[in-house]
């Protein structure tokens, strides 16, 4: 009887629906040595396989960046889309599987007076604008492995198959 528990148990777990909100990791370096951290998320159905838009931030469920070594000081300033200060363009485009393949942020100054500027072509890179001081941010992003991914190897060893 336990088995069979065990086992109904294991196909329950095997065939919840994988969740549809997906995370990345962003971090990024600018030519003058910019370092950039965060992280955005969305969900898979509102922006999946062959999304291209210059307005992505209304589709991002979050996003949030800091910048720090900005003009190799100590400054830092961030960028979240809970932030009162309206987007100034921002760039997300998929490839055929829904996997994001560039990122351009793109945000009107910040109350520290910093902007990023995304650029017009699919590719990853934004210019940070300063007063006086300009970088360009090549972002690099990884997506965060869903925690179901591993529901179906859970679900076997529970059922004992493993």
């Amino acid at each position: 009887m336990k088995k069979f528990i065990a086992t109904l148990a294991a196909v329950q777990l095997a065939f919840v629906a994988p969740a549809a909100i997906v995370t990345y990791t962003l971090s990024g370096i600018g030519e003058v040595g910019t370092l950039a951290s965060g992280s955005f998320s969305f969900d898979t159905t509102t922006i999946g396989a062959g999304y291209e838009s210059a307005d992505a931030l209304v589709d991002l469920l979050s996003f949030n960046v800091t910048l720090t070594d900005i003009a190799g000081s100590v400054e830092t300033t961030s960028f979240s889309k809970a932030d009162p200060y309206p987007e100034g363009g921002f760039r997300l485009t998929t490839d055929g599987t829904g996997a994001v393949s560039s990122i351009s942020p793109g945000f009107d100054a910040n109350p520290g007076g910093w902007s990023l500027s995304a650029l017009e072509e699919p590719i990853s890179t934004s210019t940070l604008n300063g007063t006086e001081f300009n970088d360009s941010i090549t972002w690099s992003f990884a997506a965060v492995p869903e925690l179901g991914a591993t529901v179906p190897l859970a679900a076997a060893a529970l059922a004992g198959l493993a």
